[in-house]
């Protein structure tokens, strides 16, 4: 499953239905607010725990969402949820697309008859929670897209059938899966999926790209002003998930092609073989390759990274660097 990265939530909105005066329709429609404002707005009574949403399906009148953080494994197969799932904000958050058309999950969830449980592990599916959709409008053949809003909650099974601990299983960035598979109506696993980052206010540091080097697979940019000595030598890594915080995957381009369309899926360094830099999985250039820096251009503090310190590395100024086929 393809992940493209961005590093701003901008623009994602809520389903909500706009009702016209005199009663005349009720469109569902985005009602203007973000889904950013409104969970600021709003408080939570559980105890929130950080996951990702790695992949979904939509099976068998069913729509799958598999979480890397959870409780879920405790579960066993098939295992229904109790009612208390709807304690938490998963059903109004979570935005089912026909098209252009949205509803949220809660409105496309099957309430009526066959089988309306909510199970964690469906068919033995570790790590995912999945709801039952109207099946007369909700296909793997109809559902265009996902929107899985920052800020969505998901069950923990200890609350809904343990002990009643108040934990939530939360999304700290919006995941908006696109379906490329409309043969079958009873299955899709075939799913694109965008993540989108809210904002962070930065502490920004001014520093220039000094030098470059590709060396074991990777594009070390080193820049002049850094706290990677603080960083374990060819120990500390940092991931696209991470980069993708700061626009640092979407500003700097090779030939003209983003770090994050062409990231390998390996990991990068912050610190390798000596060298105090940011290295970035990439193909090996050759001659003629060039690496454009715009001003801007955010780098990663290692403060950020392992401690999540909102503080970074900016460029003042925009560089570009050529590959001659041995040196830049």
């Amino acid at each position: 499953m393809k992940r493209t990265k961005k590093h701003m939530l901008i623009g994602l909105m809520l389903c909500g239905a706009l009702a016209f005066a005199g009663g005349v329709a009720a469109l569902n429609a985005y009602d203007g607010e973000s889904v950013a404002v409104r969970v600021s707005a709003e408080e939570s009574t559980f105890s929130e725990t950080a996951t990702v949403v790695s992949k979904i399906h939509l099976r068998n009148k069913r729509l799958l969402l598999f979480l890397e953080t959870h409780d879920y494994t405790s579960a066993g197969g098939t295992n229904p949820a109790s009612a208390s799932y709807a304690d938490y904000n998963t059903l109004d958050m979570i935005q089912v697309y026909v098209g252009d058309t949205c509803v949220t999950l809660g409105e496309a969830l099957e309430r009526a008859s066959g089988d309306t449980n909510v199970y964690y592990n469906v068919w033995n599916e570790t790590g995912s929670i999945s709801f039952p959709l109207i099946p007369s409008l909700y296909t793997a053949s109809t559902v265009t897209k996902i929107v899985i809003p920052v800020g969505t909650q998901f069950p923990s099974y200890a609350y809904t059938n343990g002990d009643g601990t108040p934990t939530a299983y939360t999304t700290s960035a919006t995941y908006i899966f696109t379906n490329n598979d409309f043969a079958n109506p009873d299955s899709s696993t075939n799913w694109t999926v965008s993540v989108e980052y809210p904002p962070i206010d930065f502490a920004e540091t001014e520093t220039t790209v000094s030098s470059l080097k590709y060396q074991n697979s990777r594009l070390g940019l080193l820049i002049s002003e850094n706290d990677y000595a603080n960083a374990s030598n060819n120990e500390f890594t940092i991931t696209e998930d991470q980069l993708a915080k700061l626009n640092t995957l979407e500003e700097i381009t090779v030939n003209g092609t983003s770090l994050a369309d062409i990231w390998t899926g390996d990991v990068g360094f912050l610190h390798m073989w000596t060298e105090k830099a940011l290295w970035v999985p990439m193909s090996a250039p050759t001659s003629g390759t060039v690496v454009k820096i715009p001003a801007g251009t955010q780098f990663p503090s290692y403060a950020f990274v392992s401690e999540g310190a909102t503080t970074c590395y900016v460029t003042p100024y925009e560089i570009a660097y050529k590959y001659d086929g041995s040196a830049w």
